[in-house]
């Protein structure tokens, strides 16, 4: 039988695997979102350097959000 302090310990790192899964999979849609910005903006012919500076311009796509 297992006690309630390892049931407990077992629940967290079940929620901290349930979190991390979430969180990465946040950041692949956010770089799926970046990359499909960026490759519709290369198609109007504009600079690799202006690419990179629009896409950077982002408000959604900023780590201190």
């Amino acid at each position: 039988m297992e006690t309630a302090k390892l049931k407990s310990k077992k629940k967290k790192i079940n929620m901290d695997i349930a979190g991390q899964i979430k969180e990465e999979q946040a950041i692949m849609l956010d770089l799926l979102s970046l990359l499909t910005y960026m490759s519709s903006i290369a198609t109007s012919n504009v600079s690799r350097d202006k690419i990179f500076e629009l896409a950077a311009e982002q408000e959604e796509l900023r780590l201190n959000q």
